[in-house]
Order: structure tokens, then C-alpha cells, then sequence
């Protein structure tokens, strides 16, 4: 679970902050704001990637074994 809830942080910072940034993207590329928002897109520490890595693993695993 630990993982899973790693991933699923991930997923959304990328989704909220990233269509955010996009957003923003249309004013300049170069506002604070912009830069602040691709900044929150990134995980907080880099733990959370490896923990994205197996939370999808697991989950292509889970999947996968109820396709069986």
C-alpha cells in the first residue's frame, strides 16, 4: 500500500500542478508562477519515484493476475 499511495501522490502532483503549468504556459514560460508550478510537479523527495516504479509493477501484476 505504501507504494500505491507513493504512486498515486505522484500521479496526481503531475496531473494537478501539470495542467496548471500548462495553463500558465500560455502568459510566459518565464513568471514566477510558471516556474512554481513545474516546480510542485516534481515529487518532494526521490523515495516517491522508486515507490511509483513498484506501485505500477504491482499494479500491471494485480491486473494481470485477475485476467487469468
Amino acid at each position: 500500500m505504501f507504494c500505491i499511495a507513493g504512486f498515486a501522490n505522484v500521479y496526481w502532483r503531475g496531473y494537478w500542478y501539470g495542467t496548471k503549468a500548462k495553463r500558465l504556459a500560455r502568459h510566459g514560460t518565464y513568471t514566477a508562477a510558471y516556474v512554481a508550478a513545474m516546480r510542485r510537479t516534481l515529487p518532494r523527495n526521490s523515495s516517491l519515484i522508486f515507490q511509483t516504479a513498484i506501485g505500477i509493477v504491482t499494479l500491471v501484476l494485480l491486473l494481470s493476475d485477475g485476467l487469468q
